[in-house]
């Protein structure tokens, strides 16, 4: 009786919301210091998103899709473009958004587990939603055009389709599972790790005989994928086609066993996210892996001993179905990082939950929490041979010789584009991801940036000029160098 008293004195339950509190804080510290720490200056793949929503502000032009691609829906563009109106064109208000997005989606999946575990398991799963798995949560305070956003989407369908299954004659959780699974396709097809399941689950637990429900939540699909399915019906639905190229040498088998092999260690956290190492080597790596994998295991298999109902639980769905919707993607055939097994690692959390009611439950989370996780602190620097340099001394440059448009290759193009906020246009020789930028440099006397390390390409460029007789003047900023020519020389690939 005395230790239950102590349970529930209001001093012991406000020392754990004191504590709770303070590792809420800590992970939303921790998220931002990745974004905008040391490695925070963005790249030209989130620079594209920043583009496109200058593009927005300045111009009200918005395309259905990431620029040059038919999928990866601009929403998240739309909402870059009110930071960049407030604080101006830099890396704080470009990685707002899919900060908030991600931390969004920690708060969802609170939310789901409220509905699956006791409040304080929910609270702990919370709070390892922040921090776990690293390495992704790295990967996703990048403005990737459209990681975050879907896994916050399709957190909301798996909070909605429960939602659902409570009370399933209220419309508006049919209508809010439509209209975010609609959003979701928009963005991006990865909503199938959350749709396809929950739908399953569904139709397991006899909802589909909700027919005027099901219609509102087909309508809301509808709503939420308009944008969507206009884009297609004008393009010939071209997001459908997958290019060729992506499947590699693939097939299903293959990617589905490369899901066991490679991505779900991704997914948990155990692996570098650019490069695909293990933490620790391959022996200690592999040794957490199948710990993790056996722990999980237990956990549902000691449920499944004491109530098959469970088979029903649905985050068994979104489990089970994740290496069958990975299979499916045809690129998913090649990890050297790891960003396509966000959406897995964005589940992982739940899936601690049912391992937090197991006995030792505790005690393998943690270690699945604080062994990669101080791997990646201590390897952080290995990051950094995945982010360029800052391209801001080399655009000062430039304007300050005059140069107003520029040709690098792609990983330098569109981050100098962005981080000098247009005063100087640069793009890919052979890249025709915008049109407009690529007929004003090709009409234009461009420089020629390279990364002043890439010394084989800059003493190439500069003997073709002196072959053609075209002088030169070199200029070096930060980490790069600029080749202006004299006269007008523009690329003949800008030509073709």
């Amino acid at each position: 009786m005395l230790n239950a008293a102590r349970e529930r004195s209001p001093l012991r339950v406000s020392r754990y919301a004191w504590f709770g509190a303070l590792l809420v804080a800590g992970g939303i510290a921790f998220r931002f210091w990745l974004a905008y720490g040391p490695l925070g200056h963005p790249s030209s793949d989130e620079s594209v998103v920043g583009l496109m929503a200058l593009e927005l502000l300045r111009h009200g032009h918005l395309h259905a899709f990431y620029w040059g691609q038919a999928y990866g829906g601009s929403l998240e563009a739309v909402l870059v473009a009110p930071w960049l109106w407030l604080f101006g064109t830099n890396a704080f208000a470009l990685k707002l958004t899919t900060v908030l997005a991600g931390l969004g989606g920690a708060g969802l999946t609170w939310r789901v587990a409220r509905h699956l575990f006791r409040p304080s398991v929910a609270a702990r799963v919370g709070v390892i939603s922040l921090f776990w798995p690293v390495t992704l949560v790295w990967y996703g305070t990048k403005e990737g055009g459209f990681y975050p956003l879907t896994a916050a989407l399709g957190l909301l369908v798996v909070l909605m389709a429960l939602n659902v299954d409570e009370q399933p004659g209220r419309a508006p959780y049919w209508a809010g599972l439509g209209i975010a699974t609609g959003l979701g396709w928009w963005m991006s097809p990865n909503i199938a790790y959350y749709a396809l399941p929950m739908a399953a689950w569904l139709v397991a637990r006899g909802h589909c005989r909700q027919a005027r429900n099901v219609l509102v939540a087909v309508g809301g699909l509808l709503i939420g994928g308009a944008i969507w399915i206009a884009a297609n019906a004008l393009s010939g639905f071209d997001s459908l086609h997958a290019p060729s190229a992506w499947a590699g040498s693939s097939t299903y088998l293959s990617r589905f066993k490369f899901f066991w092999r490679s991505g779900l260690p991704f997914g948990l956290g155990l692996r570098r996210p650019w490069g695909g190492e293990w933490y620790g080597g391959h022996a200690p790596g592999l040794l957490l892996y199948v710990v993790a994998l056996g722990a999980l295991g237990y956990a549902f298999a000691r449920l499944f001993r004491f109530r098959a109902r469970n088979l029903l639980l649905p985050d068994l769905f979104l489990i089970a179905a994740a290496p069958f919707v990975f299979a499916t993607f045809v690129g998913n055939w090649h990890l050297f990082e790891g960003r396509y097994t966000y959406f897995v690692g964005s589940m992982m959390p739940i899936l601690l939950g049912r391992v937090l009611q197991a006995r030792f439950g505790a005690v393998v989370v943690l270690a699945l929490m604080v062994v990669p996780g101080s791997a990646f602190l201590h390897d952080y620097d290995h990051n950094r041979a995945t982010i360029g340099p800052s391209t801001t001394p080399i655009a000062r440059a430039l304007e300050r010789a005059g140069a107003r448009t520029a040709v690098a290759q792609y990983a330098i193009a569109y981050q100098l584009t962005f981080e000098s906020d247009e005063r100087v246009i640069a793009v890919p020789a052979t890249d025709d991801r915008y049109p407009p930028f690529r007929e004003q440099v090709r009409r234009s006397a461009p420089a020629y940036v390279f990364y002043s390390s890439d010394a084989a390409a800059t003493r190439l460029f500069t003997e073709a000029l002196a072959a053609r007789r075209v002088g030169f003047r070199v200029i070096r900023a930060g980490r790069f160098v600029a080749v202006l020519p004299r006269a007008r020389y523009v690329s003949p690939a800008l030509t073709r």
